[in-house]
């Protein structure tokens, strides 16, 4: 895998350009798009979220996702409250079932 991230678009294109001809699989930062995408990502105690905009606006994607980091406890909580209560209906499912 190789990360094309020169400050120069031309060379970025020309590395992505080498490395198809080669089978080499790229992520272009700044140029054509690559084979492979870099998502942003943030995530907390039990949740992982990826976000890309493919390349079209990297600043959208940092901001989704520290707007989304900074609400990590929240989802983390709402997570966890839904854990409890699947578990408990699954238990209320099972006594049901038996009688």
């Amino acid at each position: 895998l190789v990360v094309a991230a020169t400050s120069e678009r031309t060379l970025n294109d020309h590395i992505g350009a080498t490395c198809r001809q080669m089978g080499i699989l790229c992520n272009n930062a700044d140029g054509s798009i690559g084979d492979v995408i870099i998502p942003a990502t943030t995530g907390g105690r039990s949740y992982l979220v990826a976000v890309t905009t493919f390349g079209k606006s990297p600043a959208f994607a940092r901001y989704l996702r520290t707007h989304l980091g900074e609400r990590g406890g929240e989802f983390d909580r709402m997570i966890s409250l839904q854990e409890r209560a699947r578990r408990y209906l699954r238990v209320l499912s099972a006594v049901s079932a038996s009688q």
